[in-house]
């Protein structure tokens, strides 16, 4: 049933781009390409500079300052003959961030974003990010063809792309689940947190069968390794309100800075306030180091995630153990400090890679070349008080994976996987 879901998918996708990207070309920019590159750089430099969030804390955690490297980024960015060269340049750039969130966007990025955004509610801020993607004509021009490839490469990248998706339609499973010790311990992997309007029918029914099998087991483990996340509500709205016995709940704090885009997103969210201090010196424990990094931030919201009890759902009794590792990112992230701090579940494996408290991150269009930058828009705080795209979060058990690691498809080899192995032992010496 994946391939009833893959190809519509794929034939609406299409037809959106043959939609957006058509379009009677806009007069050339009358600028020389040195003055554009060179003002494109700057309006990243100060969209940087003033709206992204985690430049103090970088520097603070790895001793890197980005902004006193400003004329050796604008030095790389000027070597650039063209608009392709110059998109991968500037993308140099922004990789010293260190943030999966902040990059420029390939055409297949612009893409995803429109198909998706396009089912938002038109006050969300990714309504608006939705009609300034689709509405450039300039931007539409810049992703016309695939970003740096010849007819013949773009070509061949079809077919990549093609059987590349073929060979998802066959494996592997998004979902992996049987029993770690029979009739003891059930074991459910999630490769990725699929948007919840593209969620198979069949993962969703074969998920509900195997919880029904297993609702009685002293314990359950839940595998989220090297899931670098994808929607949200996959956990909140189907995975986890499937198997609770109670109602969870968790409230994270987010801090902005004041510019152009935050104003603009701020204005789209009616729970996004100016700095209250006192009140997050009493819902958060502050450290000397986050209190002079939050001086330089003007806004806050709280992001209050809910879980509720499925009335088919199994009411799960038994031990729950969560298995991460640092591949875990994004939304899968987010279900990793949930479980953590609402006590779901144990965690078990090693530090996760972070960046999961918040929304979408921002999308914003350069003036000349009309490339489009995505970049992570908010400070997120974990419970405990650390900045989590710092620091990630940590498991309650440490162990490693094992060499050239992949996710288990069988019993078997979950037999040779030491994260799993400790977490049986873990839920077979509690019962």
């Amino acid at each position: 049933m994946k391939k009833a879901i893959v190809l519509p998918l794929i034939i609406a996708l299409l037809a959106l781009t043959a939609w957006v990207f058509y379009d009677s070309a806009p007069k050339p920019n009358p600028k020389p390409f040195d003055v554009q590159k060179a003002e494109d750089f700057d309006y990243v430099f100060d969209l940087i500079k003033q709206e992204y969030p985690l430049l103090q804390a970088q520097k603070n955690a790895t001793g890197y300052d980005f902004v006193a490297d400003y004329a050796k980024h604008k030095a790389h960015i000027m070597q650039a003959k063209n608009p392709t060269e110059f998109f991968f340049l500037l993308n140099d750039v922004l990789d010293k961030l260190d943030n999966e969130h902040t990059h420029m966007m390939t055409k297949a990025d612009v893409q995803y974003a429109i198909g998706i955004y396009s089912q938002s509610n038109h006050d969300d801020y990714r309504w608006q990010i939705y009609t300034h993607l689709t509405r450039d004509k300039r931007l539409q021009q810049a992703y016309a063809t695939e970003i740096g490839m010849t007819k013949s490469q773009e070509e061949q990248a079809r077919r990549d792309k093609i059987a590349k998706i073929n060979a998802q339609i066959a494996v592997p499973a998004n979902v992996q689940m049987f029993d770690v010790a029979p009739n003891q311990v059930g074991y459910l992997s999630v490769r990725e947190l699929t948007h919840v309007s593209l969620l198979d029918t069949d993962e969703r029914h074969a998920v509900m069968r195997y919880l029904q099998k297993i609702k009685h087991y002293p314990a359950l483990i839940i595998d989220i390794r090297t899931n670098a996340g994808g929607d949200t509500r996959y956990w909140t709205q189907f995975l986890l309100p499937a198997i609770t016995a109670r109602p969870l709940s968790l409230d994270l704090y987010s801090f902005f800075k004041q510019g152009t885009h935050m104003d603009a997103y701020k204005a789209t969210r009616p729970n996004m306030t100016d700095i209250d201090r006192t009140q997050v010196a009493k819902a958060l424990p502050v450290s000397a180091d986050l209190a002079q990094i939050l001086d330089t931030f003007a806004y806050q919201e709280i992001q209050p995630l809910r879980v509720d009890i499925d009335p088919n759902g199994i009411g799960f009794g038994g031990k729950i153990y969560l298995l991460v590792d640092n591949d875990v990112y994004s939304s899968a992230e987010t279900l990793a400090i949930f479980a953590k701090y609402t006590q779901f579940a144990t965690l078990v494996g090693t530090p996760t890679r972070g960046d999961g408290v918040g929304t979408d991150p921002m999308i914003a269009i350069l003036p000349n070349t009309h490339f489009a930058i995505r970049y992570a828009k908010q400070l997120g705080i974990a419970p405990d008080g650390t900045i989590n795209a710092i620091r990630g979060t940590q498991p309650d058990v440490l162990v490693a994976n094992p060499p050239n690691f992949t996710l288990p498809t069988d019993v078997n080899v979950a037999k040779n996987d030491p994260v799993i192995q400790r977490a049986v032992q873990l839920a077979l010496s509690s019962h």
